[in-house]
């Protein structure tokens, strides 16, 4: 869904449709912020919020074995407009404001690993003092640990 504003462009929600999320795959959410923004609008909550529902798809399993473990690492990022060490606190808060969400919709913290990464991982090259607006973002990212393949398939059937 594209949003315009003003000269801006806002993307957002391309990874919604939480209720045919397949169980037990990784998947990969993102959440675009305003720059120098940290807190979450309509359109994030609701990116926010398909990603809880996967948690929650996927820690039901109650089949014959055990469900894998699931991991859950968010990352915070910017453009390169400001201080370096500026848009490194200000990744980090965006991570945080998501991390905290996923919380209030009942996703454990234990299974997140949280992360800043500023400037470092643009998601679209610039030059130094560019604002580019899907620089700006929080990455979730799940996977699963040891999940063993008889029980995919097992899965898979029913």
């Amino acid at each position: 869904m594209l949003h315009k504003i003003g000269t801006w462009i806002a993307v957002t929600s391309f990874l919604l449709t939480a209720s045919v999320a397949v169980a037990w795959e990784d998947r990969y959410f993102i959440i675009y912020f305003w720059p120098n923004q940290h807190h979450l609008n309509e359109d994030a909550l609701a990116v926010v919020g398909a990603a809880a529902e996967h948690y929650k798809l996927n820690s039901k399993w109650s089949g014959r074995c055990s469900p894998p473990i699931i991991k859950l690492d968010i990352a915070g990022h910017t453009d390169t407009v400001g201080d370096e060490a500026e848009n490194l606190q200000l990744s980090q808060r965006r991570a945080f404001q998501v991390a905290d969400e996923l919380v209030r919709l009942g996703v454990p913290k234990a299974i997140m690993q949280i992360g800043a990464k500023g400037e470092a991982q643009l998601a679209v090259k610039t030059d130094d003092d560019v604002r580019e607006l899907l620089n700006n973002r929080v990455s979730i990212d799940y996977y699963f640990e040891d999940r063993p393949r008889d029980c995919w398939e097992k899965r898979q059937n029913h």
